[in-house]
């Protein structure tokens, strides 16, 4: 059994008991005259600071999706050279190049020399009954011949010119130029090759040069519509001759 005593209070620091608001030690009997400053109370912690919140990354799909740069081809490709230029105020034409646009106009000078109305001509009477003289009266001008003839030197002009013209833009500092073999399309086919081409071109590094190209649509647009409406001339001439020798 225990005897209930109070059990002894173990030696050391306590407050001091007279209230002088330091501390006494206890012997573990008695107090003693020992005293200490009380122990200065550390001041209480800051709260803890989390600090800015985590940036997280944005979810799967949020950033851009592959593909959104700018599609293949968009940039130049590797080893493009840059677009070709000239110095502001080079020349745009060449005397040659007028020449290639304004020598087809020859070609109706042919064309022209041939009068519907003494090829096909009305006014005849039957000589001796002979009905081979409607026929003998048809003539054709002998300067349609020679005009003709000069039609085509004027066409071959035309590609004598255009590599004249070719030429020419080298020297002015074209470091691109439409060739001028093109225009032996103009033999076969039509002068406008050349012109047209060689504009295009002259207007990608210059800025300028579309004239020679109108004015060579221009020039088939007026050979045009002479040729169409000597055609028209032609057929009404090769009707009316055709009623004439016709026995009525």
């Amino acid at each position: 059994m225990t005897d209930g005593a109070t059990p002894a209070i173990p030696a050391g620091w306590y407050p001091d008991p007279s209230g002088t608001g330091g501390l006494r030690w206890w012997d573990g009997n008695a107090w003693t005259d020992h005293v200490a400053p009380d122990a200065p109370t550390a001041p209480p912690a800051p709260p803890y600071d989390a600090g800015p919140p985590y940036l997280a990354a944005p979810p799967y799909g949020g950033a851009p999706p592959y593909g959104a740069a700018p599609p293949y081809g968009a940039a130049p490709p590797y080893g493009a050279a840059p677009e070709a230029s000239v110095p502001d105020g080079t020349p745009v034409s060449t005397v040659w190049i007028w020449l290639v646009v304004f020598l087809p106009l020859l070609n109706l000078l042919g064309l022209l020399a041939v009068n519907p109305s003494t090829l096909f001509p009305t006014d005849f009477g039957f000589v001796g009954g002979d009905p081979l003289v409607p026929y003998r009266l048809m003539t054709i001008d002998p300067w349609f011949f020679v005009l003709s003839a000069l039609s085509y030197v004027a066409l071959g002009a035309v590609v004598w010119f255009s590599y004249l013209d070719y030429a020419a833009l080298g020297r002015l500092g074209y470091p691109r130029r439409f060739h001028w073999a093109w225009s032996f399309i103009a033999l076969v086919l039509t002068p406008l090759v050349y012109p047209i081409g060689r504009s295009v071109v002259v207007h990608r590094q210059s800025g300028r040069g579309y004239g020679p190209m109108w004015a060579a649509i221009g020039v088939a647009v007026v050979s045009f519509v002479i040729a169409a409406l000597w055609a028209v001339w032609l057929i009404i001439a090769a009707f009316e001759f055709t009623a004439a020798i016709t026995p009525s």
